[in-house]
């Protein structure tokens, strides 16, 4: 699964850093005033654009771990998560990952199961089981503060949830906050149909991990270049 994840995000996660103009002998476009130059012996006068192409994203992954997540949907958000983090890692971009629906003992609302900076997190920590509330909106504040730290362009938060939040408001207003702030929300609703505190036309849903390649890859390339 992350294999296409990484095919989908590599193609997706790009920005055009630069374009170069080079010369060459053959091509389609002639640069008129290089033609002076053929009577010396430079032939290069036919125009072409080189694009330079270099990953400026962070992203931050939310799974929900509340007690309404069924094992089906735990089991979906980790596999999914752990194939975003592959992939995302492979591409080297920064990627932190967090759990949120309770405390991982040291009074934080999300549990961190990699942080941006981690290297290497085995795969055996893509297992967290549900318990809990849905804290959504606060965990969402929680992440936006982490993705504001970084110094990317691209700023893209993903929330894999079953859509119930304690309290729908505050997920709208985190919502806002990052629209100001330019980092981009990709709620993705796990075998639900609606997921509370977000608009139906800004969630990307799946029924499950296999289908989660084409839901984030709906969700990147509608928030990114829409």
């Amino acid at each position: 699964m992350s294999g296409g994840l990484f095919r989908v995000l590599q193609k997706t996660l790009f920005d055009r850093a630069a374009t170069n103009t080079v010369f060459k002998k053959t091509g389609k476009r002639i640069e008129n005033r290089k033609l002076s130059g053929i009577s010396q012996g430079r032939f290069n006068v036919f125009k072409h654009k080189s694009e330079q192409r270099d990953i400026t994203s962070a992203v931050s992954v939310l799974v929900d771990v509340s007690s309404s997540m069924t094992q089906a949907r735990m089991i979906s958000a980790n596999t999914s998560a752990l194939a975003l983090t592959k992939a995302l890692s492979r591409l080297g971009v920064k990627v932190e990952v967090a759990t949120f629906g309770r405390s991982d003992g040291r009074g934080l609302i999300n549990g961190i199961i990699k942080a941006f900076d981690d290297r290497y997190v085995k795969d055996s920590n893509f297992g967290t089981i549900s318990r809990g509330g849905t804290p959504t909106g606060d965990s969402m504040a929680k992440a936006i503060e982490d993705l504001l730290l970084r110094s990317e362009t691209n700023k893209i938060l993903f929330v894999l949830t079953d859509g119930e939040p304690v309290n729908a408001n505050t997920v709208r207003y985190a919502t806002s906050i990052a629209q100001e702030l330019d980092i981009k929300v990709i709620p993705v609703g796990l075998d639900v149909k609606t997921v509370g505190g977000f608009a139906n036309d800004d969630v990307v849903f799946c029924q499950d991990a296999s289908d989660i390649i084409r839901a984030i890859k709906d969700g990147v390339q509608r928030k990114l270049f829409n």
